[in-house]
């Protein structure tokens, strides 16, 4: 089996949630990969982040065989030898905002 590393940012929102079933079941890398699932959300969210996690185990799903927890105050070490990132979280664009300015608010969230 192929074992991938996958970050995940803002995972306590409603859309990570949505992503969770499908990237961990296999159906986004295939059957035979093995995921390392590395959760990063704000500091805030340090609560939720730990919810998340439990539920996440409670899941039992097949392909996850390691599931780790991050903060933003982290800085760079989730991000360490990762295959994959998936950068959720970000700020949407507004009425009237052009896309570099969306572009530029969320460069300094990532």
């Amino acid at each position: 089996m192929r074992n991938l590393k996958i970050v995940v940012t803002g995972v306590c929102g409603r859309i990570a949630y949505a992503v969770f079933s499908p990237l961990c079941n296999g159906f986004v890398f295939g059957s035979e990969v093995e995921i390392d699932l590395r959760l990063v959300e704000v500091a805030a969210k340090k609560q939720d982040l730990s919810v998340l996690r439990e539920e996440l185990d409670d899941c039992c799903f097949l392909n996850v065989v390691k599931v780790t927890t991050f903060t933003d105050e982290d800085q760079e070490k989730p991000y360490i030898d990762a295959d994959v990132v998936i950068f959720l979280g970000s700020m949407p664009r507004r009425p009237g905002m052009d896309r570099h300015e969306v572009y530029e608010i969320n460069a300094e969230i990532f």
